[in-house]
């Protein structure tokens, strides 16, 4: 399974592809059911990036995009949402069906199930990446 690193102002944290693509594209259903604009650049950037980056190459670009104190605020809720969402799942694995429907747009599909504690595990990441003191 490949790896990619995501960084944001001099820190990262390496992770694998796989679960960084499924809490990305978690991130950016939310984000449009939230339909908030300011991120739609960074967004449109990810997708890119997932869906044809290739192993390993995975690259989010945090410090391009979260240049101010509002979209740093923005992308911690909307990660704080996911985390939330993924906390009321009722079993430790979150439904392939689900996840299948989501990934259909990066080209993946799951054969099972998949554990919760490693999506969360990225979502976890990223928001201390981005909001270290919060």
């Amino acid at each position: 399974m490949a790896h990619s690193y995501v960084d944001f102002r001099e820190t990262s944290f390496r992770t694998h592809d796989l679960d960084l693509t499924i809490a990305c594209i978690l991130i950016l259903e939310k984000s449009n059911a939230v339909a908030n604009s300011k991120l739609q650049p960074m967004f449109k950037h990810w997708m890119e990036s997932l869906t044809t980056g290739g192993s390993g190459c995975i690259d989010l670009e945090l410090d391009r995009y979260l240049t101010d104190t509002d979209s740093i605020e923005m992308l911690a809720e909307l990660i704080d949402s996911v985390d939330h969402d993924l906390a009321n799942e009722t079993s430790e694995f979150c439904p392939k069906e689900k996840l299948n429907l989501a990934l259909a747009i990066a080209k993946i599909h799951l054969a099972n199930d998949y554990k919760v504690a490693l999506i969360k595990d990225v979502l976890h990441k990223l928001r201390s990446l981005v909001k270290p003191n919060a």
